[in-house]
């Protein structure tokens, strides 16, 4: 919902404010990542191509983009929760990077 796109914007604001003033242990890239999910049927595979961004001790964020360049998937995770949007389906998802098993 609505209150989960706002999360994941205001993390991407405090991102750029952390990355603007800790410049020097920071990453950028051009990336392909390669997705390999497990179905019913059959195993889906993709290749998302974007951007990564990640700095110390554990904030990341990832932006798959379509071939125009816009942005359809975004994830960030500052090392204790992930934040996902997937802006093809207008959904956003938050949670622990912790394993509950």
């Amino acid at each position: 919902g609505e209150k989960e796109i706002a999360a994941v914007s205001e993390a991407f604001k405090r991102y750029q404010e952390i990355s603007r003033e800790t410049c020097a242990c920071c990453l950028d890239a051009e990336v392909d990542v390669a997705l390999s999910v497990p179905g019913w049927f059959r195993e889906h595979t993709g290749i998302l191509s974007g951007y990564l961004q990640a700095m110390k001790p554990g904030y990341a964020r990832f932006v798959a983009l379509n071939p125009l360049g816009q942005p359809w998937y975004i994830l960030v995770t500052d090392g204790e929760m992930i934040k996902s949007l997937n802006v093809f389906e207008e959904k956003a998802y938050l949670g622990s990077v912790r394993s509950e098993a």
